[in-house]
């Protein structure tokens, strides 16, 4: 056939384009008669491009504003708890929803994959607070959602720990932990609460942990019950630091993008 004669010279000069450069010229104006899977081989091997996704920074952050002095706090911290005899305990919180639901994902395949998918109705909220060196997770979790309340127990069970030196709990400034119920209970406590800048997610480690969660227990993965599906992301963030210890080591850690 005519295109399967087109399609095998497209290949071959492709695959040879070091010895055939002009006649990779001439076929360059009919490469949009093939499919996208084909344009994406020309843009990566002849072009060497990669297909990349875009990232975000800080939109509300100028030049002008002090970000790094914002940061200054946490990075004189960071030395201070990754030493051998820690001076001081730096946990990052925040929440996490996983939806009961199909989360599809890239898959290596021959044909099109086709996987269940749930009701996604149901919801499983958890708080964490991550350990900065231990990468242990201490964690409130709910099928409704997060508030003031939950940071208050997650609080409660940080000092529950009676560890012996300073703990500093990282966050970001949604509502429910800034709120005075929350700063009133770290103060009763002696838990120091230091609040990121705004619309700046990439410092707080536990953002990552998370993606790792959704990685494992998510992504073309199909749970038939609510509680498969709660049972296997709690399993995964209970034993993490032991069974997943060299990839948290690599992932977590005190890394920073600053812009």
């Amino acid at each position: 056939m005519p295109g399967s004669l087109h399609l095998a010279k497209y290949e071959c000069t492709v695959r040879h384009l070091g010895k055939s450069l002009g006649s990779a010229r001439h076929w360059q104006p009919v490469r949009s008669r093939y499919s996208t899977a084909q344009n994406t081989s020309y843009r990566s091997t002849v072009l060497g491009l990669v297909l990349r996704l875009a990232c975000s920074s800080s939109g509300k952050i100028g030049p002008n504003c002090s970000l790094l002095m914002s940061l200054g706090y946490l990075f004189v911290r960071i030395p201070q708890c990754s030493q051998t005899q820690q001076k001081i305990v730096n946990t990052f919180l925040d929440a996490a929803h996983f939806v009961h639901g199909l989360f599809l994902s890239w898959v290596w395949c021959v044909t099109r994959c086709w996987q269940p998918t749930p009701s996604g109705r149901h919801r499983l909220s958890v708080l964490g607070a991550l350990n900065a060196v231990t990468h242990e997770l201490i964690t409130v979790t709910t099928d409704a959602d997060i508030n003031s309340q939950h940071v208050c127990r997650l609080l409660y069970r940080l000092a529950a720990q009676n560890l012996t030196v300073p703990i500093t709990v990282v966050l970001d400034n949604a509502r429910y932990q800034r709120c005075h119920l929350v700063q009133d209970t770290a103060k009763h406590l002696n838990i120091e609460l230091l609040f990121l800048p705004t619309y700046s997610p990439q410092f707080n480690l536990i953002e990552r942990f998370w993606k790792l969660v959704k990685k494992n227990c998510l992504n073309t993965r199909y749970y038939p019950t609510f509680q498969d599906f709660r049972k296997s992301i709690l399993h995964f963030i209970e034993t993490a630091h032991i069974e997943k210890k060299d990839p948290l080591k690599s992932l977590l850690t005190f890394n920073f993008q600053s812009f």
